[in-house]
């Protein structure tokens, strides 16, 4: 083999190689990645401990997390099963929250619903932590 070539096929393997590195680098390899997703989990606890204060107050769940960080009230809330209805002014006694931030971790908006008499703040972030355990069930 001509060194020419031999060199021309080192360069091709490394550049391949290099590409296929670029493309299959793990979530992991993120050096914030752990830190965010301790201030998500952080977050979670924080407006899950809101939207009970809320629910404790008012009787009612707010309709989106943005009516926690509001020092007006909202006109409206919602019932266990999700029915919307005026919100009494006089329950209200936030804000609950001083802002409304998106998941650390996605950068997008958490995701908030109420189903079977819950309401449910979950990571928009999606598949598996850096622990091994699936944001989903966070």
């Amino acid at each position: 083999m001509r060194p020419r070539a031999a060199f021309s096929e080192v360069i091709s393997v490394l550049v391949i190689t290099g590409m296929v590195a670029a493309v299959a680098v793990p979530k992991g390899m993120d050096p914030d990645l752990p830190m965010n997703e301790q201030f998500l989990k952080s977050d979670l606890e924080v407006y899950r401990g809101a939207i009970q204060a809320f629910h404790r107050q008012t009787g009612l769940y707010p309709i989106q997390l943005s009516d926690l960080a509001t020092k007006k009230p909202p006109s409206r809330a919602a019932t266990a099963d999700g029915i919307v209805v005026e919100l009494p002014k006089s329950k209200f006694s936030g804000p609950y929250l001083t802002s409304v931030a998106s998941d650390p971790v996605s950068k997008k908006p958490l995701q908030y619903i109420i189903v079977r008499g819950k309401a449910l703040v979950s990571p928009s972030a999606e598949g598996i932590a850096s622990d091994g355990s699936r944001y989903e069930n966070w």
